[in-house]
């Protein structure tokens, strides 16, 4: 496609020109945006034509925008599909550190992956770690486990033990929405389902740390993280609006700094009002450039989905980034 019109500049109406050309640009990347998103709408609907159960928020899924997936950890327990198209693998099947996804040299940033939420099983952190990334694990529940909250046979369960190796290290405190808050036992604020079953069975018999994303990477010392995989039980509804209410991680989010978000997001199929809260939450993490590339059903349940989504820089802005260097 060729922009509309043209111009033949003359060094008398050098002025006008430089006007009509911006008019032309400006109509030419109209037209390519009208053309993507109709596009994109029309490879939404034959992927995904409703939504899919339960009330859920509607979920454009574009498989196409990942070429070759893996699945890091065991299928159906604790496993998490990964787009490979973002990762730089060696050819020992590790993840390349002297380049990123974005092309940038980062021998000092290595593959960095963020894992909020173990439950009783980490196999996604282990193969995370096979791939030659440094692997974060957060989850505050450790003593729940020990006391049965799933049966005595996690009683063993000892994270600071057993979880961390030469490249996993477990931190102690979970995902919320403010930058740190202690919870005393018995206050933790569980949003639907909450932990255990019955919804709200469980509660924190324990004092909880609770850290945001923005304050995990303060601490952490982190800038930029391959992948963010959010596992928390229906908590991940306010820390993900949380990150998107911040300015500072919304700038990072529309560059890039987070190349995949992986979350299990649970839904209330009883509640058409607070469903549309979470559309519009997901609606703003699209507006940033994340595509929804894969979506599962969690695995015995029909208000939970496992999203894997990746980034990729919106259309328009490329555009725009293509005019301002020519």
């Amino acid at each position: 496609m060729t922009p509309p019109c043209s111009v033949k500049k003359t060094r008398n109406v050098w002025l006008p020109s430089l006007v009509f050309s911006v008019v032309c640009i400006l109509l030419y990347i109209t037209q390519q945006y009208l053309y993507n998103f109709r596009e994109a709408k029309a490879h939404e609907t034959r992927l995904l034509s409703s939504s899919p159960i339960n009330n859920a928020p509607h979920l454009p899924v574009r498989s196409s925008e990942c070429r070759s997936e893996v699945l890091w950890g065991l299928k159906d327990h604790g496993g998490w599909y990964v787009c490979l198209d973002a990762l730089t693998l060696n050819p020992a099947g590790q993840v390349d550190t002297s380049t990123s996804a974005l092309g940038v040299s980062t021998p000092q940033h290595p593959c960095v992956v963020y894992s909020f939420g173990l439950g009783a099983d980490w196999s996604f952190d282990k193969d995370a770690e096979k791939h030659g990334c440094h692997v974060h694990g957060f989850d505050p529940t450790n003593n729940l486990w020990q006391q049965g909250m799933h049966g005595t046979e996690y009683s063993h369960f000892d994270y600071a033990k057993q979880y961390p190796s030469k490249q996993r290290f477990f931190h102690n405190w979970g995902l919320g929405a403010l930058d740190s808050v202690v919870y005393p036992p018995g206050t933790f604020p569980q949003d639907w389902p909450g932990l255990g079953d019955p919804p709200f069975s469980k509660t924190n018999t324990q004092p909880w740390v609770m850290k945001s994303i923005e304050q995990t990477m303060a601490d952490l010392g982190h800038s930029r993280l391959s992948v963010l995989k959010i596992d928390v039980e229906g908590s991940e509804w306010s820390a993900v609006a949380a990150m998107l209410e911040s300015r500072k991680m919304r700038k990072m989010l529309a560059s890039g700094s987070i190349e995949q978000l992986l979350f299990e997001f649970h839904w209330n199929p009883d509640t058409h009002a607070m469903n549309q809260r979470y559309d519009v939450i997901l609606r703003r993490l699209e507006a940033l450039g994340f595509v929804a590339w894969k979506v599962e059903r969690h695995v015995g349940s029909d208000c939970c989905l496992d999203m894997s989504y990746v980034w990729k820089q919106p259309k328009l802005r490329k555009q725009i980034d293509h005019f301002s260097k020519s």
